[in-house]
Order: structure tokens, then sequence, then C-alpha cells
């Protein structure tokens, strides 16, 4: 009930104006566009991401995913495609079912209905797929430096401070209620083990230095908690 509120709150706050503007910022100078088409998507984003089952993969994390977009564009070449690349960032969970297995492609596809309608260019089209798709996070992506800032940018809820890292946590959980407890565990702990697993969790120097030892330690902490029978940290 609490939670509810919040989004409802969330939805109500100048945070959804800032959002909207960084929406249409990304069309700015695309003058064949039309604004209604524009305005149409952003409330069917809006509507998309502002789903009852979500409490992860919400506005909220868009908003911090464009932040850091901004963040980096700012101080670093690689965000060069920074239209495309929050694009990506807008589409990758639009569409977000967690008994499917393609929500992605899902989402790619939903992306390439609405590019097409106000006619993107068929490279921005796939690019933008490729990146939807990447955030599958299987390590079966294209490699770039554009990718690669755009996985690091979707993960760096990994490393950031204990708190947040918790809530995080919790909220997975809270998307994946039907799975029965051992099964979430054992899912879980697969899929976080994974991300120690690799040599570097994220793949540019900037999230590197900025996250890659707190994610270190929240990861830990999380298979912890799941080896003993805790859901989460």
């Amino acid at each position: 009930m609490q939670e509810d509120y919040a989004k409802e709150f969330y939805m109500h706050t100048d945070s959804i104006k800032a959002l909207k503007a960084e929406w249409k910022g990304i069309f700015l100078f695309i003058k064949h566009i039309s604004q209604e088409d524009i305005e149409a998507e952003f409330e069917n984003l809006v509507t998309r991401y502002s789903e009852p089952h979500r409490h992860y993969h919400t506005l909220k994390h868009i908003e911090d995913c464009l932040h850091l977009l901004n963040d980096s564009s700012e101080a670093n070449h690689i965000a060069v495609h920074k239209n495309e690349l929050a694009l990506a960032i807008w589409y990758h969970d639009a569409v977000y079912d967690t008994r499917a297995k393609d929500n992605e492609a899902q989402s790619a596809e939903l992306f390439t209905e609405f590019a097409k309608k106000v006619g993107l260019d068929e490279w921005t089209i796939k690019r933008v797929c490729g990146w939807i798709l990447a955030s599958t996070h299987t390590g079966k992506a294209l490699e770039s430096d554009q990718t690669f800032l755009f996985l690091d940018i979707d993960l760096s809820v990994l490393g950031a401070d204990l708190e947040t890292y918790a809530t995080y946590d919790r909220h997975i959980r809270e998307e994946y209620v039907w799975v029965p407890e051992a099964d979430y565990i054992a899912g879980r702990t697969k899929v976080l083990q994974s991300f120690l697993d690799r040599p570097h969790i994220f793949r540019t120097e900037k999230f590197r230095q900025a996250f890659e030892q707190r994610a270190r330690e929240n990861i830990t902490l999380s298979l912890a908690a799941l080896r003993e029978g805790r859901l989460y940290c």
C-alpha cells in the first residue's frame, strides 16, 4: 500500500515533467516528426513503466539511467550517439513480464514500430534495437564502446550505496513474487554469481572506477543472504 502511494505520488512530481522534456529533446532536430506522435508515445511509455507489477523497472529506473547517460556524454566521447542511446534506455524495459523470456525482443519490436511510424532511418533503428537486445546481459551483444556504456548504465544499481542496492534487491523479488522461494533463491544466486564470476562487471573504465568494488561487495552480501535462505540482503 505504501509503495503504491509512493508510485502515485512520483507521477505527480516535477520528475515526470523533466522526463517528458528529456523525451521530446531526443527529437528536437528531427523536423518531420509530428509532435502528436511524440506526445502519444511518451504517454504510452509512461503507462508501460507504471504497470502495477513493476517495482524496480519503473520510470525511476529510466530517470536514473538518463541521468547517468547525460553525465557520461558531457565527459566522454563514447556517447556520440547520445539520442540513440537515450532511445535504447527508454525502450529497453518497455515490455516487462517476468514470466516471459522475450521481453527484450518485444521491446525492440515496440521501438521499431514507433521508429518506422515517425520515419527514423534504418541505421538508427538497427543500432537502437541492438542495444535493447543487449540488455539481456548474456554477453552475446555486439561489442562497441556505445554498447558497453549502455550496459554499464543499466547495471549501475549493482554498485550503488548499500541502502539503494538493498531496495533494488527487494524490488526484484517483488517483481518475481510468483516464483516459489526455493526456486527464486536458486535462480537469483545463479544470476548474481554470473556477474561476480566476470573479470569485470563493468565494461567501461569510468564505470569500473565508480562502481566495480561496491558492486562486488553488494553482490557478495546478497549471495551470503541467499545461502542463509534469506531472499535479499
